[in-house]
């Protein structure tokens, strides 16, 4: 059932201001206990934390148990680890909210949980009221509420007293749920305890909208891009919504008021389309957010699922755009979200797959420095644009000439026989094969093919160093030095002539970047004679004897 008009008009207000207002708002409303039942149980516990130990007080005393089982299924678990620590944190609070707030709490939450953290602290054993060795139990350290259940501390921890308090309102108010509690930590085995109580958390979890980590792999699955170009949309990726819900305002906000292409292409899609995509959106944030196992708890972490999200849908809208023609509008009507991101996933692991291939008898210290930043982000586990997300096809686009040179240059030294000469390398200015990179060593090539004729891969002497370089350069009016005429067209002849079956287009920009390279390291000096080989990268340079 939705809530009343006037209700919704505060939780409108609500979702719109920003967290630190959220609070006030709620606290100072007279319909806090309904606004805090119609809100999301993520926004609800983000208020409680950015209250705690203050209003959060006020807000859990008006705040649903079942939401309070939320929280702590958030925040208590690493990974499939109950943390004790935190579950007291959040029992003291409740607490202090009120001794009603807790005991309501405890009626809630999992017994398993409740056992587990006693367990953690006490020991029990039970007698008879006819067993005569009670004295003895008490000499050994034990003591009663009942004179049934014994219990002593398994070590002096400044939470005793804490769990002492505990299980003296739990006896005085829950004797039921104590009695309970006190056979569990007698017989209940702590791994039987922890696999029940996970379990019960992850089916919570699921309604919440966190599918289990087998359903979310998915959304990194290997798929041929060209099979997702023209997937329409699939009912099963969009998440059903009732009516009564609210998307959380820390999906909400992100995804609608973003920077990326997808976040702009809301603006021009249809309302039920738009609400769509924004609760896709915000399924496969969560998707990632299991799978990339992110702590549920912490927002900057959850943000930058939502930044992954946005980026690499992103990335599969603007390939769309381009490979279709079609305005984002009609794209965005045919798609789900999901496949725009498995698009711009697979799109780039396409690229890493192909470099991985290219470099597969490479050492990756052999990638020139300026492409290194580029290459090590793309072979991450999970790929990066340097040290961003992909998120548009101009990234794409330059990774992939960047791998097409790559590749080129692979292939070139393929014909060079350097590996030859790895032993060669020692007393040169390079030092080993660790600081050999493939721009130098077709350089180096170069100046031999023009000192000897002839194609392939030698450490040059100084003087054949110097020889090359007078006989490539210049210096120009400004005192620096640049190519000579003619050396752009007579490299281009030599790298094709090397390997013939690279393609014009590619030798051209294989030959550009080796021109940088060399031009920018050679522009500033003056006087090549008096050159000192430990200055030059480009050239392998033997040190004289």
């Amino acid at each position: 059932m939705k809530p009343p008009k006037s209700v919704q008009k505060e939780i409108t207000n609500i979702l719109a201001s920003k967290l630190k207002d959220k609070v006030n708002i709620v606290i100072n409303s007279p319909k806090t206990k309904e606004i805090l039942e119609a809100l999301p149980a993520y926004e609800t516990y983000f208020l409680v934390k950015e209250s705690w130990g203050g209003d959060s007080q006020i807000l859990l005393q008006y705040m649903p148990t079942e939401k309070i089982c939320n929280f702590i299924d958030i925040e208590c678990w690493d990974k499939d680890v109950l943390s004790i620590g935190s579950l007291i944190q959040w029992l003291v609070a409740l607490m202090e909210a009120g001794i009603s707030t807790f005991i309501e709490a405890l009626d809630t939450l999992d017994l398993e949980l409740i056992v587990l953290m006693f367990q953690s602290f006490i020991e029990v054993v039970q007698i008879s009221p006819t067993d005569d060795n009670a004295a003895d139990i008490i000499d050994a350290g034990f003591e009663s509420l009942d004179n049934m259940y014994y219990f002593r501390y398994l070590d002096d921890r400044e939470e005793n007293q804490i769990i002492k308090t505990f299980l003296d309102i739990t006896f005085s108010y829950k004797q039921e749920l104590y009695y309970v509690v006190m056979q569990g930590i007698c017989w209940e085995l702590k791994s039987a305890l922890e696999e029940a109580a996970f379990e019960r958390r992850e089916t919570r979890l699921i309604e919440l909208g966190f599918p289990p980590p087998t359903d979310s792999l998915s959304i990194y699955q290997y798929i041929k891009p060209e099979k997702l170009i023209s997937k329409g949309i699939d009912k099963t990726k969009i998440p059903h919504i009732h009516e009564t819900d609210y998307l959380p305002s820390l999906y909400k906000d992100q995804i609608s008021e973003g920077t990326t292409l997808i976040s702009s292409a809301l603006v021009g899609v249809d309302d039920n389309t738009k609400e769509r995509l924004l609760w896709e959106m915000a399924y496969l944030t969560n998707k990632i957010i299991v799978t990339d196992y992110c702590p549920i708890d912490d927002i900057e972490r959850i943000s930058e699922s939502i930044r992954k999200a946005l980026s690499l849908t992103s990335l599969g809208l603007d390939f769309l755009l381009r490979e279709k023609g079609k305005h984002a509008t009609s794209i965005l009507n045919e798609a789900n979200a999901e496949t725009l991101f498995s698009l711009g996933y697979n799109l780039v692991i396409e690229q890493q797959r192909r470099l991985k291939t290219i470099i597969n008898n490479t050492d990756l210290n052999m990638i020139p420095d300026r492409d290194r930043t580029l290459v090590e982000g793309l072979l991450k586990k999970r790929p990066l644009y340097q040290d961003k997300e992909f998120s548009s096809v101009e990234e794409l686009d330059t990774l992939t000439d960047v791998i097409d040179r790559i590749g080129a240059m692979a292939s070139l030294m393929g014909y060079l026989g350097w590996k030859d000469h790895i032993k060669d390398l020692v007393n040169t200015n390079i030092g080993s094969i660790h600081g050999l990179d493939m721009e130098n060593v077709i350089l180096t090539a170069m100046g031999v093919n023009l000192i000897e004729k002839k194609t392939g891969f030698r450490p040059l002497l100084i003087e054949e160093a110097v020889k090359f370089i007078n006989n490539t350069t210049y210096r120009d009016a400004n005192g620096y030095r640049t190519l000579k005429p003619g050396f752009h067209e007579d490299l281009n002849i030599l790298l094709q002539s090397i390997d013939p079956s690279i393609e014009g287009r590619l030798i051209k920009e294989t030959a550009d970047g080796l021109e940088d390279r060399f031009i920018t390291e050679i522009s500033g000096i003056k006087t090549i004679e008096s050159i000192d080989p430990r200055f030059i990268t480009c050239l392998v340079v033997r040190f004289r004897d």
